[in-house]
């Protein structure tokens, strides 16, 4: 009876538990996407997640691809002067959607705010 009650809060907290609060910074300078997904309160890059750079369907390009790096980094070269969806993903969870436009140079600070595992993050853009 004990065991079962112990697994039970257990299950319960794990299932309501949020996950640290993260941010990312990007820039659109030239030709070059640069960005950086961390941990807001620490500093710690965010690794693994997936980023995808998606032209609109008239342009008739294909959509690129990267994950961050250790430091939680990642870089799209030798884009078109047009906007393009920037989307940031862990697993099938899409945790920030942004329009960019290439054809100005940027910069942006975005805070992703804690979301309980399996649930999309609510993202705040400020330029």
């Amino acid at each position: 009876m004990m065991r079962a009650l112990i697994l039970t809060v257990g299950l319960v907290l794990g299932i309501t538990m949020t996950v640290p609060a993260r941010a990312m910074m990007a820039q659109v300078k030239g030709d070059s996407l640069t960005g950086r997904v961390f941990n807001s309160a620490t500093g710690q890059g965010v690794y693994g997640l997936t980023v995808r750079l998606i032209a609109p369907r008239a342009a008739n390009l294909p959509m690129k691809i990267t994950f961050t790096n250790r430091d939680g980094q990642y870089r799209f070269g030798g884009l078109k002067k047009q906007r393009y969806l920037l989307e940031v993903s862990r697993g099938i969870d899409v945790v920030y959607r942004r329009e960019i436009d290439a054809s100005v140079d940027q910069k942006f600070l975005v805070a992703l705010h804690p979301v309980t595992p399996g649930m999309h993050a609510v993202a705040t853009a400020g330029k």
